[in-house]
């Protein structure tokens, strides 16, 4: 999938009702589902789920000089050492960006952007002990902040606890009802649950049928379940002929499955076992604009590896898993 920036951020970076935002790092969490959104979005990202901030026209520090020649001051430190954190984050610098994160918090320890910041680099570190204790510090400061329970959702479910994920990722949602980020976390936090018919709902208010369908296929894909993910494609494609992430891995699926067939022909005719190395890659090409905000109705979720489709013999899986995601 692509994340939120293109499509779901593996670390879903999600954004503040009514702020602009900012592509979430990899939902975290990464195949190919059209996120045509990163959780997500730096994910946010990624989801997989990106930090989503203040827009850095907004942020950005100010080049004004007094009129008795002072040196050059800054609009507000403490938002440009996040806005560079989230900048950071976002291009996958994880060490600059907990520097600019923890200026922020030296200048300001209640800044939650900072501390929410600093709790999604270590999501994704595997630091859950860290990122809980950032978080309830982000929590005491503005315990109905909707990013403020989005990052509770992407703690609980780097833990696998699904059903407290999807409540805070419901509470969220419940503040900010218009935010298609917060909505898109919640969809794919279901669809991962298994809650595939609420999981739809929810993203397709976030992203519209197409880029749901082809993000609910692409976690059924991970999850292993081909012949799902086949027809969640295959209904993309009805609601958008022209999305080309789902034709390209359809055209894939169905290539995989002909050089299958094609190879157990050839050992009947022959009366021998046959073996036919079958290059079943499956991808999906994020043409998102890494500079432009992050869009939670073009995100698709993105992930760095592909399972095996069913039904493959060892050799098989072998040469598919051999395969490098184009």
């Amino acid at each position: 999938m692509y994340r939120p920036e293109g499509l779901f951020p593996a670390t879903g970076i999600a954004k503040r009702a009514g702020a602009d935002t900012w592509p979430k790092m990899p939902v975290a969490m990464r195949l190919g589902v059209i996120l045509l959104g990163g959780l997500g979005a730096v994910s946010g990202l990624v989801g997989c789920s990106t930090t989503q901030g203040t827009a850095a026209s907004s942020i950005w520090p100010t080049t004004s000089t007094s009129s008795d020649n002072d040196p050059v001051k800054l609009r507000d430190p403490v938002k440009v050492h996040v806005a560079f954190g989230q900048w950071n984050e976002r291009a996958g610098n994880s060490k600059a960006a907990r520097e600019s994160y923890q200026e922020a918090i030296e200048k300001n320890p209640k800044s939650v952007d900072a501390l929410l910041g600093l709790a999604r680099l270590d999501i994704l570190g595997g630091r859950l002990t860290e990122a809980e204790a950032t978080i309830a510090k982000a929590f005491k400061q503005a315990p109905r902040d909707p990013q403020v329970r989005a990052a509770k959702g992407q703690l609980y479910e780097a833990r696998g606890d699904w059903e407290a994920a999807i409540a805070e990722y419901r509470a969220a949602v419940h503040v900010a009802p218009e935010d298609a980020g917060f909505r898109f976390q919640l969809g794919t936090a279901l669809a991962k649950s298994g809650d595939y018919a609420e999981a739809l709902t929810e993203l397709t208010r976030a992203q519209g049928p197409a880029v749901a369908h082809y993000n609910l296929g692409y976690i059924l894909h991970e999850k292993g379940d081909r012949a799902a993910a086949e027809v969640q494609f295959a209904k993309a494609l009805q609601f958008n002929p022209e999305l080309e992430a789902a034709s390209t891995i359809l055209a894939q699926y169905r290539g995989a499955r002909s050089q299958i067939a094609d190879a157990a022909l050839a050992g009947a005719e022959s009366g021998l076992p046959v073996v036919k190395q079958v290059s079943g890659q499956v991808s999906a090409r994020n043409s998102h604009d890494g500079d432009q905000p992050f869009k939670a109705e073009n995100t698709i979720y993105r992930s760095e590896t592909i399972p095996p489709p069913s039904g493959l013999s060892d050799a098989q899986q072998e040469q598919w898993m051999n395969q490098n995601i184009r």
